[in-house]
């Protein structure tokens, strides 16, 4: 089944990185959400406008050079190119971009324009550009036509000077880092790593990993598919975050690492190397599995310490014994059915499963009577919900489970109890357990009557939706019923 346009426009307006299209003219025709975000511009502001006049530096060779690379992106319609350059923000602020462009063809494979997918590089190009500032502020001092004299002019001691003081910020910045960096060539090569790299992967130095790696990538993943998956994401988009995979060490101990890469392309788009950085995360994903198995231990717990409040229950009441199963069996259908997520329907089914818990305060002998009740009697039964939420009321599950469980005998037209809540003040989860409570109820046996059947509670609450029952959850009931053909256990 394709995508339908809606949904393809939903999915760019979702999108983490800048897109922007443009037409063969350098006139932007379109900017997704995250790109007037990042750029501070409204639509109306760019939308129809030439790109120099809005996200490119202010110079002379702009246009120049913007002609040019349309030229270039154009002239090879099947073909996807890479380039990075200074951007500008609408606050004047300069941002490095990472573009991957695709020319956008019509139904005759005519060039019309171009799509371009960003991502924001700048903290990469300070890293690189950090060791070219020395010569950088010694060319800008003097005007153009004197470059050529520069040697001859400047003490070949002074632009030695300023280039090791380049080398050694630039050293410093990375030997500092606590991230693991690294350059390598796209046959695994390390070109470049810093001692941090060295530490988290078990070498003694830099010069160690480089004299002995071979092939980065097949060195140390743990999990091989991961090497194919992470070499064709990042040609595809030109740059990885936060990629998670396992490394072996030089040791052979396992850690999990995190890895922020990106495509390093020549004037020409080409690739001339993979850099980026890497973070041993090992301490936290075992936190991260501790933490799971202890909340999946509480889990357990829970589920028992719910379990057995139910059978208990049960116990005291054993004419409906299995009732309050059923209901959360049939309440948690419906609510997948109405788009619940898994977590809501846990909750749900918590509820579900002590929708009765009240009936704990009800005399034995009211609900073990093998007949019908009186009116007294049923006055006391009414009493369960509120009793069921006194009971509950100082337990955080982090959803209202107490609150749904006082509701669940309410009704749409106020006719409901403990407290005739009508229409939108009932929550949903309340509508829906009352919904199963009453459909489990007729369609099964009872001590003063036999099961009156599954079409029986079907026409029940067919006859009273929107009247005691919300429509939508009857709607939602009877395809539960008919088209999915539930049945109780």
């Amino acid at each position: 089944m394709g995508i339908d346009n809606k949904t393809y426009n939903d999915i760019i307006e979702q999108a983490n990185s800048i897109i922007l299209c443009m037409d063969k003219k350098g006139n932007i025709t379109y900017l997704n959400n995250f790109a007037l975000s990042f750029f501070g511009y409204t639509r109306e502001e760019v939308i129809g406008r030439h790109i120099a006049e809005t996200l490119l530096p202010l110079r002379e060779s702009t246009g120049r050079d913007l002609v040019e690379m349309i030229h270039n992106i154009c002239r090879q319609p099947e073909r996807f190119s890479i380039n990075e350059n200074e951007n500008r923000k609408k606050d004047g602020s300069i941002v490095w971009i990472l573009w991957s462009n695709k020319p956008i063809l019509n139904e005759k494979n005519e060039v019309i324009g171009i799509l371009s997918i960003g991502n924001d590089i700048t903290r990469y190009k300070s890293i690189e550009m950090a060791i070219k500032s020395g010569y950088k502020r010694l060319v800008k001092t003097f005007r153009e036509k004197e470059k050529d004299r520069l040697f001859e002019m400047v003490d070949k001691n002074v632009v030695q000077i300023e280039l090791q003081e380049s080398e050694e910020k630039y050293r410093n910045i990375v030997e500092c880092a606590v991230e693991g960096i690294f350059q390598i060539t796209e046959d695994g090569r390390l070109i470049m790593a810093n001692r941090s790299l060295a530490e988290i992967l078990g070498y003694s130095s830099p010069e160690d990993m480089r004299s002995t790696i071979r092939d980065f990538g097949r060195q140390f993943y743990v999990d091989k598919a991961d090497i194919e998956r992470f070499e064709t994401l990042l040609k595809q988009r030109g740059y990885i975050k936060n990629f998670e995979t396992r490394f072996y060490r030089r040791d052979g101990k396992i850690i999990w690492v995190n890895m922020n890469v990106r495509v390093v392309p020549d004037f020409m788009g080409r690739i001339l190397c993979f850099e980026g950085t890497i973070e041993d995360t090992t301490e936290r994903k075992n936190k991260e599995v501790m933490l799971r198995e202890s909340y999946e231990k509480m889990q357990r717990a829970m589920d028992g310490i719910i379990n057995a409040l139910s059978t208990t229950v049960e116990l005291r009441d054993p004419y409906t014994a299995g009732h309050q199963k059923r209901v959360t069996e049939l309440a948690a259908a419906i609510a997948k059915k109405m788009n619940y997520t898994d977590e809501m329907v846990k909750f749900l089914s918590i509820a579900g499963m002590l929708h009765d818990i009240g009936k704990l305060c009800v005399p034995a002998e009211i609900l073990s009577k093998p007949g019908r009740i009186s009116k007294k009697e049923f006055s006391i039964l009414k009493d369960h919900p509120d009793e069921g939420y006194r009971i509950l009321e100082n337990i955080n599950f982090e959803y209202p489970v107490a609150e749904i469980i006082r509701e669940h005998h309410e009704r749409m037209d106020g006719s409901g109890y403990p407290r005739g809540l009508k229409g939108d003040e009932i929550l949903m989860d309340a509508r829906i357990i009352g919904v199963a409570d009453v459909v489990e109820s007729i369609a099964s046996h009872r001590p003063y009557r036999p099961s009156l059947g599954m079409d029986f509670a079907l026409d029940e609450i067919e006859r009273n939706k929107g009247v005691l029952y919300d429509a939508d959850v009857v709607e939602a009931c009877r395809k539960v019923i008919k088209e999915d053909r539930f049945r109780f256990d």
